[in-house]
């Protein structure tokens, strides 16, 4: 009774209230948020018996959580959550250092007992997550369920199955999968392959990744498939399952697609055919009128000055500049090209092509002239007068127009001629890339660019000739920028309405003919003839414009004329010698690492041998910008909507394929079998670019760690499967040829021209590091030079800085930077730097292969000092541009030793660039490659 007469005596506000009591006694109780749960779990125990979990608030992220540890409901201790942990941070956890580790005190490991341990946050007094149950067996060891992280990543439509996994109680441990299509088993892979982003985030060493190719059988008949992964021992699953549209119903879509795409090009072809018969049509009337409107002129011209003639002709100019705004054209101090603009268009049309020029800034880069011909009454004469800066040239009356052309070439201050029909409308850096192919492609003489219709159909997307000299229109009506024509490419002619000459051909410009497209036609006859190129380059871009004339009907007698001059020249219609497939991981991209520096490189060697080239992305990712570099370098690409993947490409071509060209063990790996049993007459090249085995060993060594087996089984399958090899070391060569016939291994170092920097030892200062930071060994060695070797170069040398140069820094390099180094990242123009730069350095603990940075600082004329293992394989000794040092005391000796001595410096870099053009010229690599084609039976031109 007494606690009942307490609870009385409490306050009224505990007890119910009535329906009219005051609102505003409402609103003076204090309001009650709602309580936000801490999150996390308590895991459970590690290898060293330790308790492991992790804990954050939402609404405080990046607060570390202190905690109790609770053992069978008391308190034994306390930790924070502040432990980085990769998976957190991947899912979104904060960022990610939300984990906690404590150390279970010995009194509570009793053998043959369990004890329930939970955790609790201090501040809210909240328990994170369940109870953990951990038994303690007789050996003292607790019993712990390994946990399997990883994940299913990608299931591609081309079959590849690829993700991570990896149990970080055990990271020694590689685990063995099993891939299951639809319920059923259909192969079993390793998770042992190297992926710098695993190691980037911190598990383990990076090398739990996995990859699988779905057998020929389950794409062939199957159009929808659900993938799910296992590990063979326990069971777990890797991830989610994954259900991708792949094989039959896939291509039954892509030909779908091209039957539309084939019944709008053929609505074009039947409205084009239309537009030209019209044309022939009217031309006896458009004849007619030249005739009217050039008596018009005439009569002007022969008036009396006070009479019609002056009022005529302001008339004229007025109404011509009211509907022309007026431009004005810049004057180049020394143009590269000189345009000329002519045909049969209108001068409106003319005006626009100018227009479209003057636009895109082709006028500050080359000279613009107008080639009239007197078509439409001679009224481009008045172009000049809307048109600053134009210049103009008129065509005779008599005789041939295209003597003319020959003239203007002649006053060409530019050395290419590019010449526009002034019915087309270039597209922005047609004439820029014109001239960077002429620059490019030493052997070219003309070069034609793609013409569009405004629809987006192909007018000219490359001709050829056949032995009779039947002309044929390749792609014609197809989609203009479809892959099968959107590669740099040698044609047999090329469409004179928009097309590039070298100066020194423009000159003999052929005067007998009476159309521009056998004029052209001519042109190319007698380069191909003379052993030049003639070549397609879709790049530069040219859109036709809506009421261009139509193309005039075949003229007999310049037909005659152009096959007598077939026969007298006797060039063979282009044929490529072979057919070669390249695949990477991805797109290269070689202002970003050195491995696409060599692939690049490689493939124009094989261009110059005759080769077409195809290339294809293991990942199917297509950037915009690397592809397109790619295709004006003359590589196609087997890319949608053509091909869906790497095996559509094979289905549709295996016929084709003289080459298979694999880079690296993780995709050539995955590609062999289905090469082998779709393309099996093509003979299959790897390129390990290095040998990852041999680098996971030297980590391995370096770091103490074990290196995985799995590798070098790969890598050393491949190359005894594969009919040839190309490493890039020596002591890989020899290495290699250890195990297999040395016939089936060729060396090809590198391939690289020398361009020096005149800039004087006296106006450079600093040295640099060059590498891509995706690469584990490039950020071992810049953190170990800035730690080991900076303090030494600034007790000597407090002003020297280091710049260090690379695409992807982690945070780990980034962290770097300071007064003595600079984080550049990736840069725009490395040559740049290589000339304001006194030195390189290489300073490489562990690694494979042969090492870019180098070649390429050598190439530019500046000494590196280097570790000897960075200088492996290259074919150098001390001196040729290059000094070996091993230890940090050793490497900041001969860095200042080369620093500040003039003499010395120009004497290296003068043997760096003697050695460099000797050993890693492209003619080094033509010949590689020469021999390893013969090697096979292949044909090189």
């Amino acid at each position: 009774m007494a606690r009942r007469s307490r609870q009385s005596d409490a306050p009224a506000r505990d007890e119910p209230r009535h329906a009219d009591q005051s609102r505003a006694d409402v609103a003076e109780l204090p309001r009650q948020d709602p309580v936000i749960p801490v999150s996390g779990s308590v895991d459970g125990l590690d290898e060293n018996g330790h308790l492991v979990g992790w804990a954050w608030l939402r609404t405080e992220s990046r607060v570390r959580r202190r905690l109790q540890v609770l053992a069978d409901g008391v308190v034994v201790g306390e930790t924070v959550a502040d432990q980085p942990r990769p998976d957190l941070a991947t899912a979104n956890v904060g960022d990610g250092a939300h984990s906690f580790s404590h150390a279970i005190p010995p009194h509570l490991q009793r053998p043959g007992e369990s004890v329930q341990f939970a955790i609790r946050d201090i501040e809210t007094g909240q328990q994170v997550g369940g109870d953990r149950l951990v038994e303690f067996p007789q050996a003292t060891a607790p019993v712990i369920t390994p946990v399997l992280q990883g994940n299913l990543d990608h299931v591609t439509n081309d079959g590849w199955v690829t993700g991570w996994c990896w149990y970080p109680i055990a990271p020694e441990r590689h685990v063995e999968l099993a891939i299951i299509a639809n319920g059923a088993e259909v192969g079993r892979t390793l998770a042992a392959e190297i992926r710098p982003d695993l190691e980037r985030a911190g598990i383990g060493d990076g090398s739990y990744g996995f990859s699988f190719a779905l057998p020929w059988e389950v794409l062939s008949r199957t159009g929808e498939v659900t993938i799910s992964v296992r590990d063979v021992q326990s069971q777990q699953q890797v991830g989610h399952d994954v259900t991708a549209r792949i094989g039959g119903l896939l291509q039954f879509e892509d030909r779908i697609y091209s039957l539309e795409r084939h019944v709008k090009m053929l609505r074009t072809e039947l409205d084009a055919f239309t537009r030209q018969v019209q044309g022939h049509d009217e031309a006896r009337a458009a004849r007619e009128l030249f005739r009217t409107v050039a008596s018009f002129f005439a009569e002007l011209a022969d008036s009396p000055a006070s009479g019609l003639a002056g009022a005529g002709l302001r008339g004229a100019v007025t109404a011509f500049g009211d509907a022309h705004p007026e431009i004005a054209l810049a004057i180049p101090a020394r143009p590269e090209a000189t345009i000329l603009i002519g045909g049969r268009a209108t001068p409106t049309s003319m005006y626009r092509c100018i227009a479209a020029l003057q636009a895109a800034g082709a006028d500050t880069i080359a000279d613009i002239v107008v080639m009239d011909d007197g078509s439409h009454g001679g009224a481009a004469a008045l172009l000049p007068t809307v048109v600053r800066n134009l210049r103009y040239h008129r065509v005779p009356s008599r005789g041939s127009a295209f003597a003319s052309y020959a003239d203007a070439a002649r006053d060409a201050r530019g050395a290419t001629v590019v010449c526009f029909s002034g019915d087309v409308v270039p597209e922005p850096r047609a004439v820029e890339l014109l001239v960077q192919t002429f620059a490019e492609e030493l052997d070219a003489q003309i070069i034609g660019c793609r013409i569009a219709r405004p629809d987006g159909s192909a007018e000219y997307v490359g001709d050829a000739f056949d032995s009779a000299l039947h002309r044929k229109h390749v792609g014609r009506d197809e989609a203009a920028d479809a892959p099968d024509f959107s590669y740099l490419r040698p044609v047999d002619v090329v469409d004179g309405r928009a097309f590039a000459v070298r100066r020194d051909v423009a000159i003999e410009w052929p005067s007998i003919y009476t159309t521009a497209s056998y004029a052209a036609a001519d042109m190319c006859i007698a380069a191909r003839g003379a052993g030049r190129s003639v070549l397609y380059q879709p790049a530069a871009r040219a859109t036709l414009a809506a009421d261009a004339i139509p193309q005039p009907l075949v003229d007999e007698a310049d037909l005659e004329r152009l096959r007598l001059r077939w026969q007298a020249a006797m060039p063979h219609p282009h044929a490529y010698v072979g057919h070669a497939l390249v695949i990477d991981g991805q797109l290269p991209r070689p202002d970003h690492d050195a491995g696409s520096v060599l692939i690049v490189a490689f493939m124009a060697v094989l261009r110059k041998l005759g080769w077409h080239l195809t290339f294809c992305p293991a990942d199917g990712a297509f950037d915009p910008a690397s592809a397109a570099a790619l295709e004006r370098r003359g590589i196609a690409l087997a890319r949608p909507p053509r091909y869906g993947s790497i095996t559509a490409f094979l289905n549709a071509n295996a016929d084709k394929i003289d080459l298979v060209i694999a880079c690296r063990h993780m995709h050539a790996g995955m590609l062999v079998t289905r090469i082998r049993e779709l393309a099996p007459r093509a003979k299959f090249v790897f390129i390990p670019i290095d040998l990852h085995f041999l680098r996971e060993q030297r980590e391995a060594a370096l770091t103490r760690r074990k290196a995985p087996e799995t590798t070098r089984a790969q890598e050393l399958a491949l190359v005894h499967g594969a009919d040839a090899t190309i490493v890039h070391s020596d002591y890989e060569r020899d290495l290699l040829t250890r195990e297999v016939a040395p016939e089936k291994v060729h060396l090809l170092r590198w391939v690289t021209e020398t361009s020096p920097d005149a800039t004087p030892f006296e106006q450079r200062a600093g040295i640099c590091f060059v590498g891509s930071f995706l690469h584990g060994p490039n950020v071992d060695a810049v953190k170990s030079f800035v730690a080991d070797v900076m303090p030494l170069l600034h007790a000597e040398a407090p002003d020297l800085v280091l710049h260090v140069i690379g695409s992807d820094p982690p945070p780990a390099v980034t962290a770097l930077a300071g007064d003595s180094v600079v984080v550049h990242g990736w840069v725009v123009d490395l040559a740049a730097f290589y000339g304001g730069i006194r030195l390189s350095v290489a300073p490489l603990r562990f690694g494979a292969g042969f090492k870019g940075k180098i070649a390429t600082s050598l190439a530019h004329g500046v000494p590196v000092v280097a570790t000897p293992l960075a200088l492996e394989g290259m074919g150098l000794k001390d001196g040729d541009g290059i000094t070996a040092a091993n230890t940090p005391a050793e490497t900041a000796h001969a860095i200042l030793s080369l620093y500040r001595n003039p003499a010395a410096w120009a004497a290296q870099s003068a043997r760096a660039l003697e050695r460099c053009a000797a050993l890693y010229a492209p003619a080094e690599a033509r010949a590689v490659w020469t021999d390893l084609l013969r090697s096979l039976e292949l044909p090189v031109s």
